[in-house]
């Protein structure tokens, strides 16, 4: 590059707009899981593919660059000094920021990265933003994200060029059919017009084919997942998983608000970065490994978990619908012994920088729409999240659960829906979730939440619902008729409970408490007012029986 030129040093950020939209508006999971493949590394890909591309003109062929930070074998790469032309500072949490050496090589590598973006997925956009770099860190990054949100809020939001009249169009996505589905350019006519696909669907199906890994390959998860869902004359039971960590961004800006120094500031969130990429997918690889392996052996297993996204903190999978619970159970009780930093005080690690989730489930039929399920999932998670932080301490939240049922498509309006369909005309509340996840014994980090564990009231722990759950499937119990009838009668009111209660009472059919009460009381917010309702007291479990078949001796016969 020309030395003699005058150079301003820039600080710059990207940020890919879109991303939950292109990768869950598909009804498909093999073309959500396509759109992640490509999304998890984009902006890593198109930074290399830019820099291969400036290299061949003429101005910038003796360029330097640094764009590899970490990797499995030198972990994070220590950030000395800015002492090449492009340099990487730590790629995570949906976005990245590199150092250049000049404002103009800057702005034309942001045009050949946002040129690979459209390429390469069809409909996402870049955003890129970019500071004069001075020596303090702090007010250098603080103008950056000021100036990213400016960025973001004038950038007109476009999309590719729809149908005309004369032409095909995708239904899901509205673009126009443009390809046909590889290895059908052959064959009757019907078959090619079924089998057609826009652009954006043939590229996120290409990415799935070309960067799933060998280890999933092997795992032969798919194949798993095919044969669940393609049994003909059944509906099968499946789960999408939805989990996102707690005050992940408050946490972060707290470690590093204060720090003025580049090295320092940037050793530090290399280090953030890492620790929340690796931990949340370390966890997540072993999660997914035992519970895909879990009774192998036996032909007849139909236990799998299939990652859609897995993106720092951001996590995505589905199962089958019997061991959904379990699956964040197992996930919740080893993320707790991650931590964002380390220090030589790992109690103090997991107490000040320990890392939490919140989890949302949807359970739905293999004919129900992926996305819609999805969706659901999230604001799940998002109740989740409400519940956890109403109970936040000094800042630290614990790890707490949301489910929904997803009975038609109504369920994507999940305030509504709980509304209508969850409180009685006598004014009963049939739901107790969100539930608190309780730690593992054995886990080291149980100290940490014991305040949680002992300020959470039994109402609202996920262990309460499934003892509750295993109480009502086991038929020496209570007969599953009558199980099923107290769960039919339960929206009909207190007064038609209560005749039935009677019944119950009559035979010593007890509840899992080793009572005959159906209510208990808890404290709700309504209308900004704290105000005191019946609630349900096995309804949730009732509701959730007939879709907990594997997991409630999964966990406990495969160990933790």
């Amino acid at each position: 590059m020309d030395n003699t030129s005058a150079k301003m040093p820039v600080l710059a950020m990207y940020d890919v707009r879109g991303i939950q939209k292109y990768i869950f508006k598909t009804p498909k999971v093999k073309d959500a899981r396509g759109a992640s493949a490509i999304v998890e590394t984009i902006i890593d890909d198109a930074m290399k593919d830019a820099v291969v591309k400036i290299k061949r003109q003429e101005k910038y062929q003796t360029i330097s660059y640094e764009l590899e930070w970490c990797d499995n074998v030198k972990a994070k790469e220590y950030f000395s000094s800015n002492t090449k032309d492009i340099q990487v500072l730590f790629v995570g949490g949906g976005n990245a920021s590199y150092l250049f050496s000049d404002e103009k090589l800057c702005i034309e590598i942001n045009k050949l990265m946002s040129k690979y973006v459209i390429q390469k997925t069809y409909s996402l956009q870049l955003a890129a933003a970019f500071v004069e770099k001075t020596n303090d860190y702090k007010e250098d990054y603080k103008k950056l994200q000021q100036t990213m949100t400016e960025v973001k809020a004038k950038m007109v939001n476009s999309v590719p060029l729809g149908t005309l009249p004369i032409m095909k169009i995708e239904q899901k996505t509205g673009y126009p059919i443009q390809c046909l589905k590889e290895g059908d350019a052959l064959g009757d006519r019907t078959k090619r017009e079924s089998e057609s696909v826009s652009e954006e669907t043939r590229l996120k199906r290409a990415a799935l084919q070309s960067k799933v890994s060998e280890k999933e390959k092997a795992d032969k998860i798919d194949r798993k997942f095919d044969s669940y869902t393609t049994k003909k004359g059944t509906d099968s039971n499946l789960a999408v998983v939805h989990i996102d960590g707690n005050n992940m961004g408050l946490r972060i800006r707290a470690l590093i608000e204060d720090i003025h120094n580049y090295e320092e500031a940037v050793n530090q969130m290399r280090e953030i970065s890492y620790n929340i990429n690796q931990g949340y997918k370390s966890v997540f690889d072993e999660m997914s490994d035992y519970f895909n392996r879990f009774g192998i052996a036996d032909d007849k297993s139909k236990n799998f978990v299939l990652k859609i996204l897995v993106a720092g903190d951001d996590i995505t999978y589905i199962c089958n619908a019997g061991i959904a619970i379990e699956t964040v159970r197992y996930f919740c009780d080893r993320i707790v012994s991650k931590t964002m930093i380390h220090t030589d005080d790992p109690k103090s690690d997991v107490d000040g920088y320990g890392f939490s989730v919140c989890a949302g489930i949807a359970y739905f039929t293999s004919h129900f729409p992926f996305s819609i399920a999805y969706e659901v999932a999230e604001s799940c998670c998002d109740k989740a999240k409400k519940r956890a932080k109403k109970h936040s301490q000094n800042g630290r939240v614990a790890n707490y659960l949301d489910y929904q049922i997803c009975k038609n498509i109504q369920t994507l309006d999940l305030d509504k829906v709980r509304s209508a369909e969850y409180h009685t005309h006598s004014g009963e509340k049939l739901i107790r979730r969100p539930y608190y996840i309780s730690i593992g014994m054995e886990n080291d980090a149980k100290n940490s939440y014991q305040d949680f564990e002992n300020n959470e009231s039994d109402l609202h722990k996920l262990s309460e619902l499934m003892n509750a759950i295993k109480y009502f499937r086991d038929e020496k119990n209570i007969p599953r008729s009558l199980s099923k009838k107290l769960r039919n009668l339960y929206p009909e009111g207190e007064s038609v409970v209560g005749s039935f209660t009677d019944f119950l009472k009559s035979r010593n059919h007890k509840m899992p408490d080793g009572s005959f009460e159906m209510y208990c009381k808890d404290m709700i917010v309504e209308k900004g007012k704290e105000k005191e309702v019946k609630i349900a007291k096995w309804y949730d479990a009732l509701e959730l029986m007939d879709y907990c078949e594997e997991q409630l001796e999964l966990y406990e016969e495969g160990g933790k």
